[in-house]
């Protein structure tokens, strides 16, 4: 797992990977519309368009803006609609917003989250779940300080020196990690050990694992 991607966005460069955005309704980092810039797709979810509209560049080839549409007004909805993007209204009350997002691509190619964590505690942990229900496919969960990814084997993760790591499982799970300041070999759970600003201590760490885990890399996204 390669984060150098990140650093390539920032600086409004072409990026080392393929992947997908999609846009959701909180903070974003700064350079958000760069990752738009570079995607191969994106999904603009339902209120994540009070967002997108303040975008520079068109996007109509490559963009569908998808939800319930009960958080996106009705002047940024008939904006985008005269500018000629693709709108999917999709009243599914089973499933979020983000997830309808996430349902309407059907390639495995690594998503970008942007707005997808801060805000109410219940949609972070939700979408960090969409993520974990989807491990077997790169997903990142960006805002200006935190990117959350799953990984469910062994890893090497290429990241700068002195980010702070934290490690959580979703279950109890068998860890071992070398390249952090404090490695972990050994069992990490809710109610017992779990690893918190940790820190990496070269430019990348590994990690093996016997279940799906999260990787929460604290940083400036900005």
């Amino acid at each position: 797992v390669d984060l150098s991607f990140l650093d390539q966005l920032m600086l409004n460069q072409c990026p080392n990977i393929e992947y997908n955005v999609i846009l959701l309704n909180y903070q974003l980092p700064a350079w958000w519309e760069n990752a738009l810039h570079f995607a191969n797709r994106i999904v603009v979810a339902d209120g994540g368009a009070e967002q997108f509209k303040l975008k520079k560049r068109d996007y109509i080839q490559n963009c569908v803006i998808t939800g319930d549409m009960d958080s996106i007004q009705n002047e940024t909805l008939s904006l985008l609609q005269k500018q000629g993007y693709q709108i999917k209204k999709n009243m599914d009350q089973n499933t979020t917003d983000c997830e309808k997002a996430l349902n309407s691509l059907d390639d495995k190619i690594p998503i970008l989250l942007l707005g997808a964590i801060g805000g109410r505690l219940d949609h972070t942990l939700y979408n960090v779940n969409l993520a974990m229900k989807r491990s077997n496919q790169p997903i990142f969960l960006i805002n200006k300080v935190n990117l959350i990814f799953i990984v469910n084997e062994k890893v090497k993760i290429i990241t700068n020196q002195c980010q702070n790591i934290g490690i959580f499982p979703f279950t109890r799970s068998k860890i071992k990690t070398e390249g952090l300041k404090w490695d972990i070999d050994g069992e990490i759970a809710y109610g017992g050990l779990l690893s918190v600003s940790n820190t990496v201590l070269h430019e990348s760490f590994m990690i093996d694992t016997n279940n799906a885990i999260q990787i929460i890399v604290t940083g400036k996204f900005e």
